[in-house]
């Protein structure tokens, strides 16, 4: 099941657009969770960025040093090659709601009551605002999906190639294919590879049933007749 503050309920029973039909999908859990503090990350740059760099950055640490087990590498001959497709999450919800929901708020808040204190209506915008994962210099490179493997990179001290791969669900089979690549080369002796795409929201969901891409039933059944479409995880 998704996380409480999924919300699932208020999709599952809506009436219009956002209504979705399954919240069932692939969720990791407790799994999920990460500590970026213990890997070099400022605490500071955490909440408001892309959950995905942080849990991208803790399974390429374990992986290199289960590859590596104690023995040294050459950091200018590795790199990390991950599929990623960037999708809604919380840190670029945030950005949005910074840039432009909490002016609109307020707007139609003064277009509803002419009347109202200016004061009261910016104390209305503040509230809002300190419900929201903030935004500024220290969160901002946890929203550029590309900053991935190159926080990567910088905290396990990689020197080769490191960038993203997005070819939607063929994404992490590619990755690994283009660090063969590297490796059947010679440019490289070492790659991590894999992919990355864990932060799956509700209004995610969205944009699938609105492609009827998301299976009505809650069940994948590929190829078979009763077949109606995928979930996510």
């Amino acid at each position: 099941d998704p996380l409480p503050e999924w919300d699932a309920a208020r999709y599952l029973n809506g009436t219009d657009i956002t209504t979705i039909p399954t919240s069932r999908g692939g969720f990791l859990g407790e799994q999920f969770g990460a500590d970026p503090v213990s890997m070099g990350v400022m605490p500071s740059s955490i909440d408001g960025s892309e959950p995905d760099h942080f849990l991208a950055l803790r399974i390429a640490q374990a992986a290199l040093d289960d590859a590596l087990q104690g023995r040294d590498f050459d950091p200018i001959r590795t790199g990390i090659i991950l599929g990623h497709s960037t999708y809604l999450h919380r840190g670029n919800a945030a950005v949005v709601q910074h840039g432009v929901v909490l002016d609109q708020t307020r707007a139609l808040l003064g277009q509803l009551m002419p009347d109202a204190d200016p004061a009261v209506l910016d104390k209305v915008r503040s509230a809002l605002e300190k419900q929201l994962p903030p935004f500024n210099s220290d969160t901002a490179p946890g929203l550029v999906p590309n900053v991935m493997t190159g926080r990567i990179a910088n905290r396990l001290d990689l020197r080769g190639p490191n960038y993203l791969i997005d070819a939607a669900c063929a994404s992490s089979l590619l990755s690994v294919q283009s660090a063969m690549i590297e490796l059947r080369a010679g440019r490289s002796d070492l790659m991590l590879a894999g992919g990355v795409n864990a932060s799956i929201s509700a209004e995610v969901y969205m944009v699938f049933a609105q492609l009827g891409a998301l299976s009505n039933k809650g069940v994948v059944r590929p190829f078979a007749e009763g077949g109606d479409g995928t979930l996510l995880g």
